[in-house]
């Protein structure tokens, strides 16, 4: 099974969608914030979601979801804004998210209160297309990206995004 967290409107074909609103294509009407998803444990191959995790207040309990869904070897693939970027303030985003963000999740640790540990496969910061040469501060940057987070470039050329792949 393959599902899409936070569809929107924008449901990917052959997934199943999930989303706080009942927009067409949407399977299951479910709030992050305060339900479980509806799947079985270990019932879940491949989890996208495309700017949904800023909206959550609980963060961790809705990564121990998707960890306790995912099959063995299954895949979360997902975006996020990135912290520097000029619109990510809105006021509906609760989170603000880095390079090192989810770092802790492939970390074990009796300290942290998730109850998983995911392989973290990729991370890279996006950044516009429209630039010309968003291509290529992506290739240096994500290379380099303490050299951009800990200076002014990531002021100076704020990434538009970050680009997750976990497996569990």
């Amino acid at each position: 099974m393959k599902v899409d967290l936070g569809c929107g409107e924008n449901k990917k074909e052959g997934f199943v969608g999930i989303d706080k609103y009942a927009f067409k294509g949407v399977d299951y009407v479910i709030d992050l914030d305060k339900q479980k998803l509806p799947f079985k444990d270990n019932s879940v191959d491949f989890m996208y979601s495309f700017h949904c995790l800023e909206h959550l207040s609980n963060f961790d309990e809705v990564m121990n979801e998707i960890f306790r869904v995912l099959k063995k070897g299954g895949v979360f693939e997902f975006f996020v804004p990135y912290f520097s970027y000029p619109l990510v303030n809105s006021p509906y985003h609760k989170i603000y998210f880095n390079f090192d963000s989810f770092s802790h999740f492939g970390i074990k640790s009796e300290t942290f209160t998730l109850q998983h540990c995911f392989d973290v496969l990729e991370r890279k910061l996006i950044f516009r297309k429209d630039l010309g040469i968003g291509k290529v501060f992506g290739l240096v940057f994500n290379t380099f990206p303490l050299l951009y987070e800990k200076t002014f470039f990531c002021y100076l050329i704020p990434a538009r995004r970050m680009y997750f792949r976990f497996r569990k």
